[in-house]
């Protein structure tokens, strides 16, 4: 199990660094949404704030998902649940915005489909 462990948490980890370019490319938007007046300043500030917190709270869960051990789980699903429940469970006692973990969690989704998809 130990190589296909380590696949899906380097695919994680590249879907996760693409999650925190897409929040970084909604910060342009939502200045781009300001300066055209769709949205208040007010109202951009608020967004690209937590899209900060965000992307700040991700990068910081990504370095520390490096040194998951794969060693102990058996197959994937257990693989997975336990990557789950390292995002949720830090999420929460740190305080991080709770969107970030749904986030997170259509990344893991989609990385499991992609795995058995392709019999990788």
């Amino acid at each position: 199990m130990k190589p296909k462990s380590r696949k899906y948490l380097s695919i994680l980890k590249i879907e996760l660094e693409d999650l925190a370019d897409d929040l970084e490319d909604l910060l342009n938007v939502y200045k781009t949404d300001a300066i055209s007046k769709r949205i208040t300043e007010y109202v951009s500030r608020e967004n690209a704030s937590l899209a900060r917190h965000e992307i700040g709270a991700l990068k910081l869960l990504l370095r520390e998902i490096g040194a998951f051990s794969t060693e102990s789980y058996e197959n994937e699903d257990e693989m997975e649940e336990a990557v789950t429940d390292f995002f949720r469970k830090n999420i929460q006692e740190r305080g991080y915005p709770s969107a970030i973990f749904y986030l997170i969690e259509t990344k893991i989704r989609k990385v499991r489909r992609y795995m058995k998809e392709k019999d990788v």
